[in-house]
């Protein structure tokens, strides 16, 4: 049961407390190099398509096509972390990724690569990370028990480098593709995941492993546990939601650097760059504020901060003030995903979390490789204007749907199960980040 008048965890008191334990400090550092080296990706590679094709169609497409499986994979990956454990799936989902985003600059060097070569590796790419997301979420948990205030902690660090990692990957790649190329940048990233799978590898064994969950329910009983449950289903609705309107600002970011700004991949990289580092900063936020406020009442108001600078956006400015924007929106992003993890990883029974999370998985991306592909379409006949407005009308109303939980009574089912009652601990969706696979 979760008590929020009980005093705050030890462990999560300072923001690097949980770097105590061996486990979260191996898994902290992997996340940060391999999410480091895939977000320079997520510039570089869209950027060479839309160079190298001047189609930000086909851009779309190939981000729109790596989500594609992530989502339609999302529930049946519950099975694969079953038979190969959780810790098993990481490192193997690292390896195969390393050697799938090698592929591209390999086949490019052997002047064969095409444009549907591009898609079929990016659809493996994204087959592999299905498993992946879920069971890198269920490491801690696996290392660290039931201990909500631990968990928070441990989910806030990496919070803060999945975000860190934002912040200077656009960033760095921006600089890297005008000085060396884009498929450069693969090679890059292909070592960042030989390096993650290298450092998680050897984890000691877990104190409870929750692979074996996988095999007892049925695949659709996490479907059905999150769908009942009042706290979860909501957070699954407005992660679909994010999931749509989230990748066009994405897209339209490179767009903007391409028509507005002289085709410079630097401002482009700086623009996805500035949301990560609104990020970063409000990592530093969420333990203060988890504690002097309801993580309802705060969800909300994180939903709020995220929307209204949106509507900014479509304006014409300087990139400049585009960056402030971005770094003002995503400042209250972690504000929502860190204690929603711990949520998603404690409120379902232990034999139903694999399920959950690769459901939440699925929710979180559903929409995305349908908005990637109409992304390009919708900018060059509407313009980025229309369309950013619609964006920014569109996340006020997933904001809308977090205030609705603010009806839920304080206390509900943790599960059925168990029939403890409990109070929501947070209720923002990894969608508000829109972490892209390859590691995403």
């Amino acid at each position: 049961m979760i008590d929020e008048t009980a005093p705050a965890n030890p462990t999560a008191a300072s923001p690097l407390a949980p770097l105590r334990h061996p486990v979260v400090r191996r898994v902290f550092l992997s996340d940060l190099v391999s999410r480091l080296g895939s977000r320079m990706s997520y510039l570089a590679l869209p950027w060479f398509v839309l160079i190298a094709t001047h189609s930000a169609t086909r851009m779309g497409f190939v981000l729109g096509a790596e989500l594609l499986p992530v989502a339609v994979l999302g529930i049946p990956a519950a099975a694969v972390i079953e038979r190969l454990g959780v810790r098993r799936t990481v490192v193997y989902g690292d390896a195969a990724q390393a050697v799938l985003t090698a592929l591209i600059p390999t086949l490019y060097l052997l002047g064969v690569l095409s444009f549907w070569m591009i898609i079929v590796i990016v659809i493996a790419v994204g087959s592999v990370s299905a498993p992946y997301f879920a069971a890198q979420r269920l490491v801690l948990p696996e290392a660290l028990g039931d201990d909500t205030g631990a968990l928070a902690g441990g989910n806030a660090l990496i919070e803060a480098s999945t975000w860190g990692a934002q912040f200077a990957g656009p960033a760095l790649a921006g600089l890297l593709i005008a000085a060396v190329g884009p498929l450069s940048v693969l090679w890059i990233d292909a070592g960042t995941f030989v390096v993650s799978a290298a450092v998680l590898y050897g984890l000691p064994r877990p104190k409870a492993s929750l692979a074996h969950a996988a095999a007892s329910p049925r695949m659709l009983s996490g479907a059905r546990y999150a769908l009942r449950d009042p706290v979860i289903g909501r957070l699954i609705l407005a992660a679909t939601g994010y999931g749509v309107f989230v990748p066009f600002i994405l897209i339209a970011l490179p767009i903007m650097a391409d028509i507005r700004f002289g085709a410079n991949p630097q401002v482009a990289g700086w623009l996805l760059a500035a949301w990560g580092g609104g990020a970063v900063a409000g990592t530093f936020l969420v333990m203060p504020l988890v504690r002097r406020i309801r993580p309802l009442v705060l969800g909300v108001i994180a939903g709020a901060g995220l929307a209204v600078p949106l509507w900014f956006l479509p304006i014409g400015q300087p990139a400049a003030t585009i960056a402030v924007i971005m770094v003002v929106s995503g400042i209250f992003v972690p504000l929502l995903n860190a204690p929603g993890f711990a949520l998603l990883t404690t409120r379902p029974p232990a034999e139903l979390r694999p399920q959950v999370m690769t459901f939440f998985v699925s929710a979180n991306l559903l929409a995305g490789p349908l908005a990637y592909a109409l992304a390009g379409p919708l900018f060059g006949h509407f313009g980025l204007e229309r369309v950013l407005f619609v964006v920014a009308a569109g996340a006020t109303g997933c904001a809308a749907l977090l205030l609705s939980f603010l009806r839920i009574p304080q206390a509900g089912p943790a599960s059925p199960t168990t029939q403890e009652t409990t109070e929501p601990e947070a209720i923002g969706p990894e969608v508000l980040a829109q972490e892209m696979p390859a590691e995403e």
